[in-house]
């Protein structure tokens, strides 16, 4: 798994309105009367065994308080997450890092703290946010089967989206948009492609610069790509 450089986790509220360009965890808004606007809720509380994952266009700086009851992962784009996520189903889950940079907030033990959360380049907009961790929800899980290497991101990333785009034909199919057997094939084709595509391209990227054009001979392809089969 690449990770991006040692950078902190980062969010800001800012009138309970959150920068288009940062992604956080949050509560969907209740329905309201008509005429007001309805207005997510940030979570500001998760369990230990679920990861707050943050999301940014920009790098993202933090201080924890108290030091030792929060840890700060950095994610590259693109990379594939297998965990309980804040805000998430409950149970473990797929979720691909979307934005350039990603943060993963991991509670080390129950209890608050609070977060104090300065944009890169820009300390004016500091802010500091409450957090709250809870004990695990729920039945104790085995750890989960992270991805070892770039292989194993692909097939889940591949997983993912492939049960993605049943869920869309699904809808699909009920809405009365696609309304025949091959109307059908042909739409999941055409969508497939795509995903295979996105969830494999790292993998063809590091081929490409381990063997790929002059640098190609048979032994160092072979060595390459010996470790699949392991």
């Amino acid at each position: 798994m690449r990770f991006a450089a040692p950078l902190s986790l980062m969010f800001f509220v800012i009138g309970h309105q959150f920068a288009e360009e940062i992604t956080l965890p949050f509560r969907p808004a209740d329905p309201i009367e008509e005429k007001q606007q309805a207005v997510a809720e940030v979570i500001d509380s998760f369990a230990e065994d679920e990861i707050y994952l943050v999301e940014s266009d920009d790098p993202l700086l933090t201080v924890t308080f108290p030091e030792d009851l929060l840890q700060i992962v950095p994610f590259d784009q693109g990379t594939v997450l297998f965990s309980r996520f804040a805000g998430g189903a409950g149970s473990s889950e797929v979720r691909t890092v979307q934005k350039k940079f990603g943060y993963g907030l991991i509670a080390s033990a129950a209890g608050a703290g609070q977060l104090v959360l300065i944009p890169a380049g820009n300390p004016a907009r500091m802010i500091r946010q409450n957090i709250t961790v809870t004990e695990k929800k729920g039945v104790i899980q085995p750890e989960p089967d992270l991805p070892k290497d770039d292989v194993d991101r692909a097939f889940l990333s591949y997983k993912a989206g492939w049960r993605r785009l049943q869920g869309e034909l699904a809808e699909k199919l009920e809405s009365g948009e696609v309304t025949s057997e091959s109307a059908a094939a042909d739409w999941f084709r055409s969508g497939i492609t795509q995903v295979r595509r996105d969830a494999f391209d790292e993998i063809l990227q590091l081929e490409s610069i381990e063997f790929g054009g002059s640098a190609w001979s048979a032994k160092r392809h072979a060595d390459y790509i010996r470790r699949y089969a392991e």
